[in-house]
């Protein structure tokens, strides 16, 4: 019996699981974030084979059995990002064969059979590709705000503080996000808030996970700040998928747009989602949106065994899940 693994790479957490050639899974290991253009290419190396080595456990294999591993690694979106993934991958999995590409690429594959479609991905960051029925593939730089990029949640929390400070300077409308961001970090109010970002920028990127939830449940209360938020994100983020599926040619077909991630899946509040789709039904009026029901890293599975000329088939779908 081959096995095979398959591996979910991002911003907050490492997702392994194992299957033999029918699809069973056997092996499943977590571990922490391991985006290399966030937490360095020695970290990334570390949880990648942490959560490797637990899956390996799990399943009581040793990693000569392991026939293909395929990579799905969020800051995997250009050839020297691929080039330094490959490197520290190498190291890892030694003469075992594997493969990295953008994690988008396995959501999209965790979601359904149909090989193509649109994708993106709102967790941490955000994503966006394309795959028309030709195969021609198209995918977004997603190399932050000042090039071009915007979405994820590391967006949306800075968008939510600067609206916060701006109320409470007298400078922006009034806003619950002022009292209630405190609160949510521990803080008594804007000013010390505002003193601990002075003395530690740190302080941001350890409460990303925090804000998001607090925009969606405001805007759920009528908050109008965070409602505005949430529906001028989802527009520019439907925006930015509309210019994966307009370069792919798909505008006037029937295709699926498959959205995972943290934040689209914060169904709290329907505002940020109903005005992504707006948006997309401006330039592609047929196609229809797909919330992943297996992790992504069940795509990375299929992705594996498929590269390993396993060809996918009902069986394989129903062992994974998909």
């Amino acid at each position: 019996m081959r096995y095979f693994a398959g591996i979910d790479g991002g911003g907050t957490k490492t997702h392994c699981m194992i299957c033999d050639e029918n699809g069973i899974i056997v092996g499943e290991g977590k571990a922490g974030a391991s985006n290399y253009q966030i937490v360095g290419s020695e970290s990334c190396g570390n949880e990648i084979g942490k959560a490797f080595s637990t899956a390996l456990n799990g399943a009581s294999l040793n990693s000569s059995k392991i026939t293909y591993v395929f990579l799905g690694l969020s800051g995997a979106d250009e050839p020297y990002d691929i080039k330094e993934l490959n490197y520290i991958c190498s190291k890892i999995f030694n003469t075992i064969a594997f493969e990295v590409v953008n994690d988008v690429w396995i959501c999209f594959r965790s979601a359904l059979r149909q090989k193509w479609g649109a994708v993106s991905i709102c967790g941490t960051g955000f994503n966006a590709a394309a795959k028309n029925i030709e195969g021609k593939e198209i995918i977004l730089r997603a190399e932050g705000f000042e090039l071009g990029n915007l979405g994820g949640g590391d967006h949306l929390s800075r968008i939510a503080l600067h609206h916060a400070f701006r109320a409470d300077e007298g400078t922006g409308s009034d806003t619950l996000l002022q009292t209630e961001i405190p609160k949510a970090l521990d803080f008594s109010d804007m000013d010390s808030l505002f003193s601990a970002f002075r003395k530690s920028e740190e302080l941001l990127e350890r409460c990303l996970d925090k804000i998001p939830p607090l925009v969606f449940k405001l805007a759920a209360q009528r908050d109008r700040v965070s409602q505005n938020i949430l529906i001028n994100f989802g527009n520019t983020m439907g925006q930015e998928i509309c210019g994966v599926i307009s370069r792919c040619g798909m505008e006037d077909r029937k295709f699926p747009v498959v959205l995972g991630g943290s934040i689209y899946n914060d169904h709290s509040c329907p505002l940020l989602i109903d005005s992504l789709i707006t948006r997309i039904h401006q330039t592609a009026q047929n196609a229809y949106i797909i919330f992943p029901q297996r992790p992504p890293v069940a795509g990375a599975l299929i992705c594996a065994l498929e590269a390993a000329g396993i060809a996918s088939n009902d069986t394989i779908y129903n062992n994974i899940g998909i």
